[in-house]
């Protein structure tokens, strides 16, 4: 009986670890800090953690490479392996052949071998040629030409089938029902984008599209974004610049919650009109 008091006991302790390993999961937000930079060259960097980085993930990005880097405790766990192998490739090829950067003593070099003398040839045999070239040139002409008919039958019915599509999906989204799906949809996005944007949010941006009226146009449809009041973040446009650029400093900071996502996931599973909109896709 002791043994088997034992064994409950150890089964019940491993349950509830699964269970509060389960619980952190859902609960324990992953954290997020994302910095970008726009000079001369584009680059970015982030770092997400988790349970006071107990794992935690960089990754940096410029226009010549990508460099990540995965730790658990403190120890990196996985690194850029491209880098590592080219590294490792090259040791080895240094320890096989240690020798290979001595150069080489030059040898002499081989004679030329004369050409032999071509023998002339006759009118008949040029015409020959000739025939034989214009009916290859000919074969050559005629298969394009099928290629390019069978290339056109091709794209008209993928115009057809395509059209079909496009009507089919509009009887989808003008029923009644579809359309409360698909408002419940939105509903869930704007929650998710509510919860998962980051909480602080601090930079400083110029741009320029080459022409005044259009970094107008640019500069007033970005006014009209709802996030211009929670964040510090200053956009000045160039009027003046002949060209377009886009050159400064952003950084963002914020949180992601698996419980956001179950929670908006198990809404739209329960919902029928999501339910038969799946099923209506999928046939």
């Amino acid at each position: 009986m002791e043994i088997l008091f034992l064994i409950l006991k150890i089964i019940g302790i491993l349950f509830f670890i699964i269970f509060l390993l389960l619980l952190a999961l859902i609960t324990v937000p992953v954290r997020y800090r994302i910095c970008m930079e726009a000079q001369d060259d584009i680059g970015a960097a982030g770092i997400f953690s988790w349970f006071c980085r107990l794992i935690s993930f960089k990754i940096k990005y410029n226009e010549k490479d990508i460099a990540f880097q995965l730790r658990i405790l403190g120890v990196p766990m996985l690194r850029d392996r491209e880098k590592h192998k080219n590294s490792k490739k090259r040791d080895k090829k240094h320890r096989k052949n240690p020798k290979s950067e001595i150069p080489s003593p030059k040898e002499p070099p081989v004679p030329e071998e004369p050409e032999p003398a071509q023998t002339p040839v006759s009118k008949e045999q040029q015409a020959e040629g000739g025939t034989e070239e214009q009916g290859g040139w000919m074969e050559d002409i005629r298969s394009k030409l099928k290629t390019l008919w069978q290339w056109i039958l091709n794209m008209k019915d993928k115009t057809i089938a395509g059209k079909e599509k496009v009507q089919n999906i509009k009887k989808l989204v003008l029923e009644e029902t579809n359309k409360s799906a698909l408002l419940h949809l939105f509903q869930e996005f704007r929650y998710l984008v509510r919860h998962y944007s980051p909480r602080k949010a601090s930079g400083d941006l110029a741009f320029s599209m080459g022409d005044p009226s259009r970094t107008g146009q640019i500069l007033g449809c970005v006014s009209l974004l709802p996030f211009w009041a929670r964040y510090r973040i200053q956009v000045t446009p160039d009027f003046q610049a002949e060209g377009f650029y886009i050159k400064g400093k952003l950084q963002l900071k914020g949180h992601i919650r698996a419980f956001h996502m179950i929670w908006s996931v198990s809404r739209l599973i329960k919902d029928k009109n999501i339910r038969a909109l799946i099923t209506r896709f999928r046939t």
